[in-house]
């Protein structure tokens, strides 16, 4: 998944068909693997990071000050619905830039 994920930006950025961009894909990130892995793996921690403080405040809401579990846990999923868009937009964000820098660097 990490060689191929340039696949769609070749598709818009080179008008390429689909055989042809997939298998540039390989050339785009070839050289670039170990920074692009380093990217995609600290997208991944904010993941990890947003879900655990979203956790861990739900759990102090239920068992320290006591509130209804149904109520916090509807919060929790009303919070976490703006909190993936937002992250989201991030992620595609941070996928164009990478591919304009893995592209267009001299």
């Amino acid at each position: 998944a990490l060689m191929f994920w340039p696949y769609p930006y070749l598709l818009v950025d080179r008008n390429l068909p689909n055989d042809d961009a997939f298998g540039k894909s390989v050339d785009v990130t070839k050289g670039n693997l170990l920074t692009l892995f380093l990217i995609f793996l600290s997208l991944f921690g904010l993941v990890l990071l947003g879900v655990a403080a979203l956790s861990g405040i739900s759990f102090l809401l239920v068992y320290s000050l006591e509130l209804p579990f149904e109520v916090v846990l509807g919060g929790a999923i009303l919070l976490s619905l703006p909190a993936t868009a937002f992250f989201y937009s991030y992620v595609l964000l941070v996928k164009a830039v990478a591919y304009a820098q893995i592209t267009h660097s001299p």
